[in-house]
């Protein structure tokens, strides 16, 4: 495991790495949301990995998330940095699966998205789009757009309408490790 460095003054260093997926051609706008995350906690960016989903089969091809679990298996971070929760799961695997692999790698999540109340979001585990509003607990509780009734979601399942966003000022989430 890699242990925790230093940085003058004796400040830890968290290594990490960056993961995101994207249907774009460009996932820099990601990469620098999760970098900026990280450099703002004063974490150490050891690598990145991005993989370009296209359609559901490619889905399930992620050499760019292969890699991230060998770094993590190697000892070569602590963390993973992701953009949206979502991105971590492939189809047929549930984020608790993911969590419980980081957990038992004592290695942590973050995402460096969290939807702000009035956020228009996409709930993944059903395809619908509302907006967030105020909740409190684990779930968070989505209007519609449109008509429909509202819904609770846990936060693993959703993610921006606009992955382009920026996601300063949100809080993030983080799990396992």
């Amino acid at each position: 495991m890699t242990p925790r460095t230093t940085v003058d003054g004796g400040t830890p260093v968290t290594p990490v790495i960056l993961y995101v997926t994207t249907t774009s051609q460009d996932a820099r706008p990601l990469l620098n949301a999760c970098r900026l995350y990280a450099e703002c906690r004063q974490w150490r960016v050891t690598a990145q990995a991005t993989d370009r989903l296209i359609t559901r089969a490619t889905a399930s091809h992620r050499p760019g998330w292969e890699r991230v679990r060998r770094l993590i298996v190697a000892g070569r971070a602590r963390g993973i940095v992701t953009y949206a929760a979502p991105m971590l799961t492939a189809p047929g695997t549930r984020y608790s699966d993911v969590v419980q692999w980081a957990e038992h790698r004592s290695c942590f999540l973050a995402c460096a998205w969290q939807p702000a109340v009035g956020e228009p979001v996409r709930d993944t585990s059903t395809g619908r789009m509302g907006v967030r509003l105020p909740s409190s607990g684990p779930t968070i509780r989505i209007a519609p757009v449109g008509a429909g009734q509202q819904w609770t979601a846990p936060v693993a399942v959703l993610e921006p309408l606009d992955l382009d966003a920026d996601c300063q000022g949100a809080e993030p989430a983080e799990h396992g490790g």
